[in-house]
């Protein structure tokens, strides 16, 4: 959804899509604080399937409303979702990697992550020239959806920390 947010915006002007990405960023600082409360009552897989799919939802929702009014409390929703998922899979690719190796994991896990979201963004780019705007949200909702059934298979775990785990060898 942010690759489109410029489409989305559109009708409302360059001001329209600042607010827009202003509404996301405030939902993601909003997510941000209330991230230790949701840890604390739910495991990562959990945490991260549920904002996965209010996240999808969200995604699907931007597709189908045109008001400017209701696209920004769509993006806020939107943007508490994506920092409990980055934030949650941030955790555990640092968790579940041995000390020595952590900066290497972590390095490939940002590798792999901003290389998705750019590559995604041209792949949805083009879905929605072709497709249009709309249908393209709702295929990304749908593969959301899907992609949360990899939960089932790949949980999201995390070493047992040593102290002298968090040294470097």
């Amino acid at each position: 959804m942010p690759a489109l947010l410029p489409l989305l915006a559109h009708p409302f002007g360059s001001q329209g899509y600042g607010l827009l990405l202003g509404f996301f960023g405030l939902g993601a600082l909003l997510g941000a604080t209330g991230l230790a409360f949701f840890r604390r009552r739910l495991s990562a897989d959990v945490l991260v399937c549920l904002a996965t799919a209010v996240f999808a939802f969200a995604t699907f929702a931007a597709g189908r409303w045109q008001s400017f009014a209701v696209l920004s409390v769509i993006m806020l929703v939107a943007g508490v979702a994506w920092i409990q998922i980055l934030a949650s899979l941030n955790v555990s690719a640092q968790t579940m990697s041995p000390g020595r190796m952590r900066a290497r994991a972590i390095s490939m896990y940002l590798l792999v992550l901003q290389g998705g979201l750019a590559g995604g963004a041209a792949l949805w780019g083009e879905i929605a020239e072709r497709v249009g705007m709309g249908r393209s949200l709702s295929y990304a909702a749908i593969g959301l959806g899907v992609g949360m059934l990899a939960t089932f298979w790949f949980r999201l775990r995390s070493v047992e920390i040593h102290p002298n785990a968090l040294a470097m060898d």
